[in-house]
């Protein structure tokens, strides 16, 4: 009796070390590659363009809650490390790496998912890694891959609004995303396409998929009937708001303070239907198994994968400890005389937009009866958000435009 006793505690102590040293290895990769969930911290809490992705704060705690309830299912799972993902994993901690040490920062983010579900499947094996895997992709509804498709979706709105406008008798002008109404002309903007309501709808539906639907396709079409009700309640949205503008002159409270809001407002009564339909799909209760026999073990303590992967880990920890800083080096600039010029304090309103420098200057020179505006920077190091060349750096600054004053090839004068 004593043996038998002895042997359940070992197989109970040897499923719950499974179940810690798949969560030891996520939290490895997760500290490992902390500069990419930085990066995206700040996109999820911007108020800009990437508004599109503010869902993201909640995307970590709920991916870490939907691995932790399946931690009975995780300990009852042999633990099998599969040794050619070590090679897989090897070359994403590469193209990581690559990407960082380049500023691509969506590289990198792509890339994250990827690397933690390879980290469990190189520890512990395929069933494992799939255990896991819903949770994990989770973090691409929160990664701007998306705004790939903002354009057709824009697109899609603009030929909908059309046809309901006509249908409701509205008269209307499209032109391109722009939409003339005899009280005003509305503009269906990258913001309008409805981006934000269709990765939160399909982010719910892969949710309630993994949490009720034991079956794949199940859980697929109600990832499409998702997509294509928040689609459709987009197209609705912003017909209703240019509607508003025709029947009160433009002075509806959806068109001079807030249509966004109104968006949410209908995407909550969407959510009725939605959980209805996906109630009817529902078959059998959730897709956790219940924990496997104690009686025998399931692991023998293996940590070796585990250190396996803190070794392949080093090489971006090592990268990004390196390279990962936004001090500025306030390197003084000082701009050269030239034979026939004098320079003097800038006198123009022109000002380049380039984040963070460590250096720059600007000057007009005046000389032979004209006038030169100069501007130089230096970068020491370049990081996120503070590169010669990205998104937000702009040659012509805010209160000006670049132009040609000849042809140019493929172009035209001052374009």
């Amino acid at each position: 009796q004593s043996t038998g006793n002895h042997a359940a505690v070992d197989a109970a102590t040897a499923q719950v070390s499974h179940w810690l040293i798949v969560a030891a290895t996520l939290s490895m990769v997760t500290r490992a590659l902390m500069p990419t969930f930085f990066l995206l911290w700040d996109k999820w809490s911007a108020g800009d363009y990437t508004q599109s992705y503010s869902h993201g704060v909640l995307i970590l705690p709920l991916g870490a809650w939907l691995v932790f309830r399946q931690r009975h299912t995780i300990a009852g799972i042999e633990q099998r490390p599969f040794k050619p993902a070590f090679v897989v994993l090897a070359g994403l901690l590469f193209g990581w790496t690559w990407a960082f040490a380049a500023n691509i920062a969506i590289g990198a983010e792509v890339l994250l998912p990827l690397i933690l579900i390879c980290s469990v499947l190189a520890v512990s094996g395929w069933r494992a890694a799939m255990t896991i895997a819903v949770p994990v992709l989770l973090l691409y509804s929160a990664i701007p891959v998306w705004d790939v498709i903002n354009p057709l979706l824009q697109s899609l709105t603009t030929k909908a609004v059309a046809v309901i406008l006509q249908v409701v008798s509205v008269p209307a002008y499209i032109q391109g995303n722009f939409v003339q109404i005899p009280a005003g002309v509305f503009e269906i903007a990258g913001g309008c396409s409805g981006i934000h309501f269709f990765i939160v709808a399909m982010t719910l539906a892969a949710v309630y998929g993994h949490l009720h639907h034991r079956a794949t396709a199940d859980a697929v079409l109600l990832l499409v009937i998702a997509a294509a009700m928040s689609i459709i309640m987009n197209w609705i949205r912003v017909a209703t708001i240019i509607v508003a503008g025709h029947l009160t002159d433009m002075q509806s409270y959806l068109v001079t303070v807030d249509h966004y809001t109104f968006g949410w407002v209908l995407f909550a009564i969407l959510l009725i239907p939605f959980f209805f339909i996906a109630r009817r799909l529902e078959r059998g209760a959730t897709n956790e198994a219940a924990p496997e026999d104690l009686s025998q073990p399931r692991t023998n303590g293996r940590f070796a994968p585990a250190g396996a992967v803190l070794l392949l880990l080093a090489l971006p920890v090592l990268v990004w400890g390196r390279l990962a800083t936004n001090e500025v080096a306030d390197i003084a600039i000082e701009l050269p005389a030239i034979d026939g010029w004098q320079p003097t304090a800038a006198s123009s309103v022109w000002q380049p937009g380039f984040p963070g420098p460590d250096g720059e200057a600007k000057a007009t020179y005046s000389g032979k009866g004209q006038r030169l505006d100069v501007y130089a920077n230096w970068y020491e190091t370049q990081a996120q958000d503070r590169e010669l060349i990205g998104y937000y750096t702009t040659l012509a600054g805010d209160n000006a435009r670049i132009s040609y004053d000849k042809p140019v090839a493929g172009m035209n004068a001052e374009s």
